[in-house]
């Protein structure tokens, strides 16, 4: 069951990735076209400029909304919350766009964005813990029906290899696998809903059981209360663990100044300063916080499986660069507290001590 099921989302992520990589080639000759019967997702989604038939890659005359969370968001949200949809539906919108001397940070029409990170959580001595994670995924938009309704499809690979500790036993890697669909209806020119279900496997791919079969969502709604600075969002995600499922999300994103962006939200606030500006790059500065960990399916023996969740809570600072059409390098280091590995089964739940964090990623 586990070599078959390899196999389809290894031949998934390729079919999806081959499609970006032919969009990105077919792109500059004109050949990558969206139905004429889909207008007007440029004014519903913040990141998905798509224009009228043909379209490019890296459209420079676009002004971008301003710096959202740093993999998108919400997929923000999901890419700390155990998804990861790079679509960050947080950002103001094209009235901001228009005002703003922003640096396009997105792409026109079916390729949206492939992403690269890793980062490194220090071990400290012996008896503790530390890890590596490494992300991936690539995301591509449809209009569903209308580009007023549009799809965001996200295919997503992580591993994460564990250092320590000793005792419990914990299996040396972690893996998740998932496909995110997240669905962004235009209610009205200033109301827009943020929906998405996502299935996929949480394991150490090890003989998966069912618990290794999960599947998160979330249901939010944004407000931009007022046109181009403030934004509301409120709503619910599902995370689908054993030890809780249901986390509220929102508060509000305000940008006072073109050079200043500030995300008031929880699980994940933000505050960003533009330092350079220019028509080939811009330079920004950040501190966030965020909210870490997932559940996996794990082996616990030869014959027996288990349920383990690791948690923690994540400060830090960054520094980050963005050209235009959505590429950026970043570079962070962090604190990371309150981390904690709970079992399902009756071991007890082990603390490790405090670490800090490094993690560096790429976005094409």
């Amino acid at each position: 069951m586990s070599k078959w099921l390899r196999y389809a989302v290894a031949a998934g992520t390729a079919v999806l990735w081959a499609s970006a990589l032919a969009a990105q080639v077919l792109a500059p000759a004109g050949l990558a076209t969206w139905p004429d019967a889909a207008p007007g997702l440029a004014d519903a989604v913040p990141h998905v400029r798509l224009p009228e038939t043909n379209w490019q890659a890296d459209d420079e005359s676009t002004l971008p909304p301003p710096p959202g969370w740093m993999t998108a968001e919400l997929a923000s949200l999901g890419t700390t919350l155990g998804s990861a949809p790079p679509f960050d539906p947080l950002d103001p919108g094209d009235e901001l766009t228009m005002e703003t001397g922003r640096i396009a940070s997105h792409r026109n029409g079916f390729f949206q964005k492939l992403s690269l990170s890793g980062a490194w959580l220090d071990r400290g001595g012996d008896e503790d813990f530390g890890m590596v994670e490494a992300r991936s995924f690539v995301t591509v938009a449809l209009p569903l029906p209308t580009r007023d309704f549009p799809l965001l499809i996200t295919s997503g690979f992580d591993a994460t290899p564990l250092d320590g500790p000793r005792t419990p036993h914990l299996p040396p890697r972690l893996y998740d696998a998932y496909l995110d669909l997240m669905w962004l209806p235009k209610i009205t020119d200033r109301w827009m809903g943020i929906l998405a279900v996502t299935p996929g496997v949480y394991s150490d791919f090890d003989n998966l059981q069912g618990d290794a079969y999960r599947t998160k969502g979330k249901a939010l709604v944004r407000c931009d209360w007022v046109p181009g600075r403030v934004q509301v969002l409120a709503g619910v995600l599902y995370l689908s663990r054993f030890t809780f499922n249901w986390l509220p999300a929102g508060g509000v994103i305000w940008d006072p100044h073109d050079d200043v962006h500030l995300e008031i939200v929880f699980p994940r606030p933000l505050f960003a300063y533009r330092f350079t500006a220019s028509a080939l790059h811009e330079d920004w500065v950040y501190v966030a916080g965020e909210f870490g960990g997932d559940t996996y399916s794990v082996r616990n023996g030869m014959d027996s499986w288990d349920m383990i969740e690791i948690v923690d809570w994540r400060v830090y600072a960054g520094i980050e660069r963005k050209k235009p059409g959505g590429g950026s390098v970043r570079c962070e280091v962090g604190y990371v507290f309150s981390r904690n590995i709970e079992f399902e089964s009756p071991i007890p739940d082990y603390k490790p001590a405090d670490t800090l964090m490094v993690r560096a990623g790429f976005d094409f």
